[in-house]
């Protein structure tokens, strides 16, 4: 079962990336999200979010979006990765890095 958390308003964002390790897919509900799902459940230690970006538009942190696609990738709040139009060898890659 999927433990990607679904994100819709910005609050929940804020709070959310302060987790210890953060992996956020930043664009349209369709795409990455078989794999993004499937990984959630192989890396449990790690907060899978999934963030449509027509839903949230005004975060901080959607500001330095320039293509969708995007995964971000934060610890305890702070930004230390980002990727544009992953594929799913490059998100385990992350995910391994970090776990």
């Amino acid at each position: 079962m999927s433990k990607v958390i679904n994100v819709s308003i910005n609050t929940q964002l804020d709070e959310l990336i302060k987790d210890d390790k953060v992996i956020i897919n930043f664009g349209a509900e369709w795409f990455l999200e078989p794999i993004f799902n499937n990984l959630s459940t192989q890396y449990p230690s790690i907060t899978f979010l999934k963030v449509e970006i027509d839903k949230i538009n005004a975060h901080e942190s959607t500001k330095s979006l320039t293509s969708i696609p995007t995964i971000m990738l934060f610890q305890k709040g702070k930004k230390t990765k980002e990727i544009v139009s992953p594929n799913e060898t490059q998100l385990r890659k992350i995910l391994d890095s970090i776990k």
